[in-house]
């Protein structure tokens, strides 16, 4: 074990990781990982034109163009042309204006723009529905854009306010950071790359770290079990229950393993193009438009969550396979539940379910766990997945061909 531990410190991966982790990060050092307010705060005064930054309307009108991609298909009076168009300066950017985290204000095109923001809490009841009640109160006429951002664009309770995911916000801001790279002062810069750094590092998928990372725990697997196993209390050991067991069964194949997810499919799926026509570059890397995931959801602080997540996602295919299979999903509630309410352009989650519930873990031992989320799959996969499995196939099926694109 000595010899497996000396290999993974000198392995040239897993120093460029620990090199990354290891970099100064000033949003790490303030404690804003998981300072919701703080989140806020950074966003509000970058989308306000009139603060100190410097960079005027620009951020505000990069990061609402993202958001009203949400509304894209909705006919409002206000499209994207018309927010590129108008002139953004005299915007208002509020915070906490009758609790609303973010609220956005623009009087000539009469735009409300309101951005609730959870980090690691949960909704309060009724929340999203009690702000809207005040918006429209307050601005009666205007064209109101109500946002729920998320890490990982979480369902909102309401149905007026569209989800949005941090890594939208990760990547509008990267992109920003690079435009204004030949205009604005170094500080502003290096402030705008760390905080996507740190949204990179705690928030959002990296998907290049990632690749990394899978790299280097097939490599020296039994070094990192070795430390796993010494973890107290850890939830990653729950994915591999299920991982030799959809190894075993040659019907099905797993697309990506993580230390927290796993990604598989049927090997029957490969056959039908609908089902593997997703931009490689954009999500994952065999191509699969559809996948099952298994995911474990912890928190990174000393109180663990045993949460396992199992979903079917629907990933950045073309805009008609997308459609195709969420319009599907939705006429057979029965059979897709915990669907998302409202497509996406980057991941929809046509079925979900908690193969374990935090509150019924957390109490368990180990062992007990093991034998909860071994006995949660096998009543998954005798009662729900094979029609599941199916149904999607018979779609696929019926899928016109002159469709793909």
């Amino acid at each position: 074990m000595k010899n497996e531990l000396a290999a993974l410190l000198g392995d040239e991966d897993f120093r460029n990781i620990d090199e990354k982790f290891g970099r100064f990060n000033l949003f790490e050092a303030i404690g804003a990982v998981k300072g919701e307010l703080k989140h806020s705060n950074f966003l509000g005064h970058l989308m306000s034109p009139q603060a100190s930054h410097g960079l005027g309307a620009l951020p505000l009108q990069m990061i609402l163009h993202c958001f009203l991609r949400e509304y894209r298909n909705e006919g409002r009076p206000i499209g994207e042309l018309d927010l590129i168009l108008a002139d953004l300066d005299d915007s208002i950017v509020y915070r906490e204006l009758d609790n609303i985290d973010i609220l956005v204000e623009h009087r000539p095109l009469k735009l409300l723009v309101a951005v609730e923001n959870k980090i690691w809490a949960k909704e309060g009841k009724d929340q999203l529905r009690n702000y809207r009640g005040k918006i429209e109160a307050k601005y009666p006429g205007w064209d109101h854009r109500l946002i729920f951002l998320t890490p990982e664009g979480e369902e909102p309770s309401d149905s007026f306010w569209k989800k949005c995911d941090y890594s939208v916000i990760a990547d509008t801001i990267g992109k920003l950071a690079s435009r204004i790279e030949a205009t604005a002062s170094e500080s502003i810069i290096l402030i705008l790359r760390q905080y996507v750094e740190m949204l990179r590092r705690h928030i959002v998928d990296d998907m290049e770290l990632n690749e990394l990372a899978a790299k280097v725990y097939a490599r020296h697997k039994a070094a990192f079990d070795f430390v796993f196993k010494l973890m107290p209390n850890s939830p990653f050991g729950l994915l591999e229950v299920i991982e030799p067991k959809l190894r075993e069964n040659p019907e099905w194949e797993i697309d990506r393993q993580y230390s927290t997810k796993l990604l598989f499919a049927p090997k029957s799926w490969l056959k039908f193009p609908v089902l593997n026509n997703c931009d490689k570059q954009i999500w994952t890397k065999t191509g699969r438009s559809l996948v099952f995931e298994v995911k474990s959801e912890f928190t990174e602080s000393q109180n663990y969550s045993y949460r396992v997540r199992l979903s079917i996602l629907l990933g950045s295919a073309p805009e008609s396979t997308r459609q195709y299979f969420f319009d599907a999903a939705s006429k057979d509630p029965k059979l897709f539940q915990g669907r998302s309410g409202s497509l996406s352009d980057k991941q929809t989650a046509l079925y979900a379910t908690e193969l374990m519930k935090n509150e019924d873990a957390k109490n368990l031992s180990d062992e007990e766990r093991v034998e909860k989320i071994s006995n949660s799959w096998m009543d998954f996969v005798q009662t729900k997945l094979p029609a599941l499995a199916a149904r999607i196939e018979e779609l696929a099926q019926k899928f016109p061909t002159s469709s793909l694109a």
